[in-house]
């Protein structure tokens, strides 16, 4: 995540970093190479993904990866994220290991996984998460996967 909200805030836009405690905030801040030169286009904020502290049609643009399966309810995490995106905005939540962790790791953490007898709570089948979607009413969202780094759950207003 750090890359992107630099790359974001690198191209003029403003990247709201939010997670649930503010220790996690602090040590993002740390390990953000160049965050004191993004002052003012890279902030962070302590709130609750089940009650984003955002209005109503604020947001362009949602990026969340590998927190949902934390989500204690993810229906209502989903429909924050619809209710804070603007209409034409997009938002994609994602899971899995990611394209930029290191591929030995990623093999590792794979093989991990596929020998789970039970999975982890929080963590579902697509068609469990498709369910979800609907649950929560996204009428625009679609599943794009890449086989052993994860998937996105790609969420348009």
């Amino acid at each position: 995540m750090p890359q992107r909200t630099l790359c974001a805030a690198l191209l003029g836009c403003v990247a709201l970093l939010h997670a649930v405690n503010g220790d996690y905030l602090d040590e993002l801040k740390e390990k953000v190479p160049y965050y004191r030169t993004m002052t003012g286009r890279v902030v962070p904020i302590e709130g609750d993904a089940l009650d984003l502290p955002f209005k109503d049609n604020f947001a362009d643009f949602v990026f969340s990866r590998g927190s949902i399966p934390f989500w204690p309810d993810q229906v209502q995490g989903l429909k924050e994220c619809y209710r804070i995106l603007k209409p034409g905005g997009v938002a994609y939540v994602g899971g899995g290991f990611g394209r930029l962790l290191d591929p030995e790791i990623r093999a590792k953490l794979v093989r991990d996984h596929q020998n789970w007898k039970k999975k982890p709570d929080g963590w579902q089948d697509l068609d469990d998460l498709d369910k979800k979607a609907e649950q929560a009413g996204l009428p625009r969202f679609r599943f794009l996967t890449e086989p052993d780094v994860g998937w996105w759950l790609e969420i348009r207003k």
